[in-house]
């Protein structure tokens, strides 16, 4: 009965409309009508798929590649500046931080909140950079002053901080580069031919025995 009266007052197209417009209007809509969904979108030029329930804290300190894949309920924390390359995907329930108070509130306790939270002693922050085709699984978590190679592979549920080459395997908690992403390409692409010039095309590989040269 409640939705029947409040799709008789409130058109859907007005109510798309006034979330668009409101913030406060945004949870409202997730109750009412939303689902989870991820829209391709063409922002500055740049094909972009992203789900409708991203959290992104400042748009503008977001540097986003081409062809970029983000799902539903991940957080963005982009204060310090986040760099995500082209063709990376990025799953549900990924948290990247580029700050952490978890120094800070036990050095002021009580008092934290009276200190402007930039000023905070203690306060951890810094850049994050995920580079080009890299793939982060479900529930990862990324601190501050990280940079991921490109081509690279995070688990799911792993924590992780610090810097990693391209092509990495990386999982755990805290995180570390457990293998070469080349060495399961390459088996697979030998088993999947039509698939090796766009591949090394992509990557700017001469021949799959370049490939080979790094699964040693």
């Amino acid at each position: 009965m409640l939705k029947k009266l409040i799709k008789f007052i409130f058109p859907i197209r007005f109510i798309r409309l006034v979330v668009m417009g409101a913030n406060n209007f945004i949870y409202f809509n997730g109750l009412y009508k939303a689902r989870p969904k991820v829209y391709a979108l063409d922002r500055n030029g740049k094909s972009l798929y992203l789900s409708n329930i991203i959290d992104v804290s400042h748009w503008d300190k977001l540097d986003i590649g081409n062809n970029v894949f983000i799902w539903h309920f991940t957080t963005l924390d982009t204060f310090n500046g986040i760099r995500i390359g082209n063709d990376c995907q990025i799953g549900t329930r990924v948290g990247i931080f580029t700050h952490s108070s978890h120094h800070s509130i036990r050095y002021y306790n009580k008092k934290y909140h009276e200190v402007y939270f930039d000023d905070h002693k203690g306060r951890v922050k810094g850049s994050v950079e995920i580079g080009d085709n890299t793939f982060v699984g479900a529930n990862a978590i990324i601190m501050p002053n990280t940079k991921i190679g490109k081509g690279s592979i995070v688990s799911g549920f792993s924590y992780v901080q610090g810097e990693f080459e391209d092509f990495s395997i990386i999982s755990g908690n805290p995180a570390k580069r457990i293998g070469d992403v080349r060495k399961v390409d390459y088996r697979f692409l030998k088993a999947n031919p039509d698939l090796i010039d766009s591949y090394l095309d992509y990557f700017g590989l001469d021949s799959l025995e370049e490939l080979k040269s790094y699964t040693v």
